[in-house]
């Protein structure tokens, strides 16, 4: 309790809150010596950031948040839906074009989990594993102050299946409103 009250203390109320949804595109890579099988999948995400601008002289920003990701993946022509939960936890730096409008760069670690999917996806000791870690990249522009339009790619960083080499990385597109 008392580390909580410790960062909020450390944080200006400038904070602020943001809504997010768009659109993604995953791709997890089975691979084992000689052969390499992609697995596409599509879908969209929702969530909310929260911004909390750094003191210095650089305009940074930390930015996390949660958001849940519904992903379709299409396995030997039947359709698997999986959710994900994703924490990315990035520092992003902006830059003014002018008093309302902003270009931003970030990047950052992120976790994700897979909440849950269909008949054809299991996550026990010897399939897809549940969690993973990412680093992730964003770029965008924010107009008005409150809008933002956002692009972005995670790499994961775990090794997903005990059975052979995977990896998940997604590319994402979407808008942000800030309150």
């Amino acid at each position: 309790m008392s580390a909580v009250l410790l960062l909020s203390a450390a944080f200006s109320g400038a904070a602020q809150w943001k809504v997010t949804a768009g659109l993604m595109n995953n791709q997890i890579t089975f691979s084992e010596p000689g052969v390499r099988s992609p697995l596409a999948g599509h879908g969209w995400y929702v969530g909310a950031l929260w911004e909390q601008r750094l003191g210095g002289r650089l305009p940074l920003t930390f930015e996390p948040g949660l958001t849940v990701d519904f992903i379709t993946y299409s396995v030997t022509g039947h359709k698997v839906h999986v959710q994900y939960a994703r924490v990315p936890l990035h520092l992003r730096c902006d830059w003014a074009l002018d008093p309302r409008t902003t270009v931003f760069f970030g990047a950052g670690p992120g976790i994700s989990a897979a909440l849950g999917g269909g008949k054809r996806v299991s996550f026990g000791k010897d399939d897809y594993a549940r969690f993973d870690l990412q680093a992730g990249v964003e770029g965008g522009i924010c107009i008005t102050g409150r809008l933002a339009f956002r692009a972005g790619y995670d790499w994961g960083l775990l090794r997903g299946d005990r059975s052979m080499y995977a990896r998940r990385r997604g590319v994402n597109v979407g808008i942000t409103y800030r309150f």
